[in-house]
């Protein structure tokens, strides 16, 4: 799921790029907005289970603390990049003589080329450095069971659903006559 969601992720930011001074929200910045949706959705939870699986539970308060801190120090450099590359194309299409609304999609542009590179980098290495592993079909049912009862460190709340579950299934159980 990891490498589809930045590729798709990627295919976004391409789409962006076909963005010019005229162009309307509805058939130009919609369409692409709603892919980068579907492809940093589709990436954030893999890379918060590729993140933390493996982790021991002593560990697991460590391992989400570096998972939150790289994810915010990485958005804050990928912003700094992104806009770092838009303003510099912006400023020398200005002085190319460009009216100001085609200098700033000149400008756009090039960060979301760049967005796309990176996304498409990302997806590249996951393919390439992350652990795959076959499962096997008689236990993925297993497996979907003691994950959805696991203790997610990144998510805080999991622990109390878990619970509430569990109580769920005892109230099941009873018989008729003790409700």
């Amino acid at each position: 799921m990891l490498v589809t969601g930045l590729a798709i992720t990627s295919v976004g930011f391409v789409l962006l790029t076909a963005v010019n001074g005229h162009a309307d929200y509805g058939s130009h910045l919609l369409p692409a907005m709603i892919i980068l949706g579907l492809g940093l959705g589709l990436s954030f939870v893999p890379i918060t289970i590729a993140a933390t699986s493996g982790v021991a539970a002593a560990d697991s308060g460590l391992a989400s603390g570096l998972l939150n801190t790289t994810q915010q120090v990485g958005g804050s450099l990928g912003l700094a990049i992104l806009s770092s590359v838009s303003t510099s194309r912006f400023t020398s299409a200005l002085d190319s003589g460009s009216p100001v609304p085609v200098a700033l999609t000149h400008g756009f542009k090039g960060a979301f080329i760049v967005g796309a590179v990176f996304c498409a980098l990302a997806a590249v290495m996951a393919l390439l450095l992350l652990p795959s592993r076959r499962r096997e079909p008689e236990k993925q049912e297993a497996e979907a069971i003691a994950l959805s009862f696991a203790r997610c460190p990144g998510a805080p709340y999991c622990g109390h659903f878990a619970r509430l579950v569990a109580f769920g299934r005892r109230i099941r159980r009873r018989p008729a006559a003790q409700t």
